[in-house]
């Protein structure tokens, strides 16, 4: 057994929450007059999971530097192969990729629209709630059907199946009907963008949206706000897609 001076013997005991009491000292004491001790200690669970919280506090204070700068919210994760402070220095750095690697960059190739049979557009707007995005953006596209008629039925739908669902974090009514009224005015111009314009849909809520909640599905982020729009939320706007709402990660 490696020989332990006072203060560490201490330290062990203040490791395990003992620090308080007299039992360190006089343990201490009784091995200083040369007295051979077992101590048997018995810990509740709660006294577990206090010292574990306490070890792995210490452990990321003393792997964790401070972050000046954040890491941007379009960065890509730092890959799990970097230790935590080696991840931290990367972010800092604005390195998001392994060394040596580059995102693969490909031409744009046109898009293909899928050939669909002509279909009539039922009396009730909900017996379209199921059909895919093929179906429902040649609708949109002959104009038969509006992006406004659809954002109206899809949150409708969400409003009342979510209560059982419980799968939205929060509706972007405002923002979606902004959107669906600027697609079918412009579908109605002759403007129309593509196969996604006037379609409505609903984004992780991984994904920043500025003017709500970003929570990432943890109760510690459950009132953050992050001002920007995520890549892929901006990209979809780009397409004339029409987000309605924000949803759960389980």
């Amino acid at each position: 057994m490696p020989k332990l001076d006072r203060r560490s013997f201490m330290g062990y005991f203040a490791g395990a929450g003992l620090s308080s009491t007299l039992f360190p000292g006089v343990l201490w004491a009784k091995l200083a007059a040369g007295a051979e001790i077992v101590v048997y200690i018995e810990a509740t669970a709660e006294d577990t999971e206090a010292r574990l919280l306490n070890a792995l506090r210490r452990r990321l204070e003393g792997e964790c530097e401070s972050v000046s700068t954040p890491a941007a919210n379009t960065s890509a994760p730092t890959p799990p192969q970097r230790g935590l402070k080696e991840t931290l220095t990367a972010l800092r750095r604005g390195q998001t990729l392994p060394p040596g690697k580059k995102i693969p960059s490909e031409p744009r190739r046109p898009m293909v629209r899928s050939k669909v049979a002509p279909r009539t557009v039922p009396s009730d707007i909900d017996d379209l709630a199921f059909l895919p995005v093929t179906e429902l953006s040649e609708l949109v596209r002959r104009r038969r059907v509006t992006s406004l008629e659809l954002t109206q039925m899809y949150l409708a739908r969400l409003k009342k199946y979510d209560p059982v669902l419980r799968c939205v974090i929060s509706l972007t009514e405002d923002r979606a009907f902004r959107q669906a009224r600027a697609a079918d005015e412009e579908i109605r111009r002759g403007r129309y963008r593509g196969p996604l314009h006037g379609i409505t849909w609903g984004a992780k809520d991984l994904l920043a949206v500025r003017g709500y909640k970003t929570t990432w599905g943890a109760r510690l982020y459950k009132d953050q706000v992050i001002d920007t729009d995520a890549r892929g939320v901006q990209r979809l706007d780009e397409a004339g897609a029409v987000l309605v709402a924000r949803l759960t990660l389980g």
